[in-house]
C-alpha cells in the first residue's frame, strides 16, 4: 500500500483560502454591516412663532433632561421654520428645549477709543440687538418634548407673557 502525501502547492492553497476568509470574516466583524452606532436619533420639524408672528431667525436646542442620555440637538429658525436630520438628530426620550431670537434694537452712539478717529476703534453709531424671546423659553426653559423614532412635528407657539 502507497500512501499519497499532498504537495506543497495544494497545501499552500488551502491554508491561504482559509486565512483570506478568516481575514475577511474578521473585517466584517469589526466593521459591521454598515450599522451605525449609538443610540437611535429622530428627525424632527416645525414651526416657532413669537406672539403669533413667526421668529425670523434664531435657534432651537434639544436638551436630554435627566432620564434621557444622549448630545444635545438643535437647528435654526428661518421665517418661523425649524428643521433638523436624523443624523444629527436628538435622541429618543424626553428633551428640554430653549429657543433664542435676535432682532434689531436701537442705535447707540460709541465713543472712539484712545482718540481713534476711523476704523473700528473710532466710534460712530451702532446698531444694538436685543434677544427677545423671554427666559422662560430658554435659560429658564418650560419647554419640553418627547422624542420618538421617525419623523417627529412639534409647533411652538411663544408668548410674551405667560
Amino acid at each position: 500500500m502507497i500512501l499519497k502525501c499532498p504537495s506543497r502547492a495544494a497545501d499552500y492553497r488551502y491554508v491561504t483560502s482559509r486565512f483570506l476568509c478568516s481575514l475577511g470574516l474578521g473585517i466584517v466583524m469589526i466593521c459591521g454591516c454598515g450599522a451605525t452606532s449609538g443610540p437611535e436619533r429622530a428627525s424632527l420639524s416645525g414651526q416657532v412663532t413669537f406672539d403669533g408672528t413667526p421668529v425670523e431667525n434664531g435657534s432651537i436646542a434639544f436638551i436630554p433632561d435627566g432620564k434621557t442620555v444622549g448630545p444635545t440637538a438643535g437647528g435654526v429658525i428661518e421665517k418661523g421654520r425649524y428643521t433638523v436630520a436624523r443624523e444629527s438628530g436628538p435622541v429618543l426620550g424626553t428633551h428640554l428645549v430653549e429657543i433664542r431670537a435676535h432682532r434689531p434694537g436701537k442705535q447707540i452712539e460709541v465713543a472712539g477709543a484712545g482718540g481713534a478717529s476711523g476704523g473700528p476703534s473710532g466710534g460712530g453709531s451702532v446698531q444694538e440687538t436685543e434677544m427677545y424671546i423671554p427666559e422662560q423659553y430658554n435659560k429658564k426653559t418650560t419647554l419640553t418634548v418627547t422624542i420618538k423614532s421617525g419623523s417627529n412635528v412639534h409647533d411652538f407657539a411663544l408668548k410674551s407673557t405667560p
